[in-house]
């Protein structure tokens, strides 16, 4: 596992998403571990990550408002739900199985 910034994945995961959005599939969006630490804006400018933060706000554009976090994540990482880029909703782990067993597709 890395941490969201370690690398380009998230943004290039992000840009499929955009366009899977654009054709019109229907995305849910949920961060899991440290990739909860992209919804933080004051930690995004810490480590100069303004692309992925301009493309997360740019979700609602494409349509997308089905954000959710693990919220063992939240906890473990201090990101308060209420102060994130984006709108999200704390779901269980045991809800984050059921939306990975009901997937068609998994990033």
């Amino acid at each position: 596992k890395n941490t969201p910034f370690e690398s380009t994945r998230a943004r290039e995961d992000l840009d499929l998403i955009l366009m899977l959005a654009a054709f019109e599939v229907e995305i849910t969006l949920i961060f899991i571990h440290a990739g909860v630490l992209q919804l933080l804006p004051t930690f995004a400018e810490k480590i100069n990550a303004r692309a992925l933060t301009d493309v997360l706000t740019a979700l609602p554009h494409y349509e997308i408002t089905e954000c959710f976090a693990l919220d063992t994540s939240l906890s473990q990482y201090q990101v308060p739900h209420d102060k994130t880029i984006v709108p999200i909703r704390a779901i269980t782990q045991s809800v984050l199985t059921q939306y990975i067993h009901d997937a068609d597709y998994i990033f």
